[in-house]
């Protein structure tokens, strides 16, 4: 559907209602601990090394997060607050820690599971309000 660069070792059926469900919360709590936690040993546990990146300002492979990470900036804890799975994909949206239901989201994020490992990744993030 978003991308033919991923083609898994073997041919996997579509995932059922469980498997979605579980491909879900397996993407969310490692969204989570990335970006809330700010735990980058997630990379090691719950992505593919190779994993494809579609952003056009960000490399591919967990490598390029780690460094992303390791960078020395500070980066504002955010959580997934929405989610949803379809198929292998994982939809998410997040907002700042502790925000209040009607504040904005801060980015949408997509991510392709399979065998449990994110191996592609999508994002829009929308620019902060001026202030």
């Amino acid at each position: 559907m978003f991308s033919d660069l991923y083609a898994p070792a073997t041919p996997s059926a579509t995932p059922t209602e469980a498997e979605e469900e579980e491909n879900r919360t397996f993407a969310v709590d490692a969204y989570d601990t990335l970006f809330r936690e700010q735990d980058v040993s997630i990379l090691d546990r719950a992505f593919d090394p190779a994993y494809l990146q579609h952003n056009p300002v960000a490399a591919n492979g967990t490598d390029a997060l780690k460094s992303f990470f390791g960078g020395g900036g500070s980066f504002p804890a955010i959580e997934a607050t929405v989610s949803l799975a379809d198929g292998d994909l994982v939809w998410t949206l997040s907002q700042a820690e502790g925000a209040a239901a009607d504040d904005p989201y801060t980015a949408l994020d997509i991510f392709r599971v399979d065998d449990r490992l994110i191996r592609e990744h999508w994002d829009v993030v929308p620019p902060a309000p001026a202030g």
